[in-house]
């Protein structure tokens, strides 16, 4: 799942949401620290999410790897019991 072309698409919208957030607080004039901080809370929350959805893949491919291993080592261990 994580190499399909639809989760390529949202870590794209994801990453597009945190960069429009970054360069609202690198872009605020305004003199309103609750302006600002908003715009921190909002940057945030995004790249809670980004790096969330990151783990989350890191956490899936690390696994795949593992599964695809154990069933290769199990393959190996019955190739050798029948020779």
């Amino acid at each position: 799942m994580c190499k399909s072309e639809p989760f390529r698409e949202l870590k794209t919208f994801i990453q597009g949401l945190v960069d429009e957030a970054h360069e609202s607080i690198v872009g605020c004039v305004s003199g309103e620290p609750k302006a600002y901080m908003q715009l921190t809370i909002r940057y945030q929350q995004r790249i809670a999410v980004k790096r969330a959805i990151d783990l989350w893949q890191e956490n899936a491919e690390k696994e795949f790897n593992d599964i695809t291993e154990a069933m290769r080592q199990d393959l190996d261990r019955a190739a050798q019991e029948l020779n």
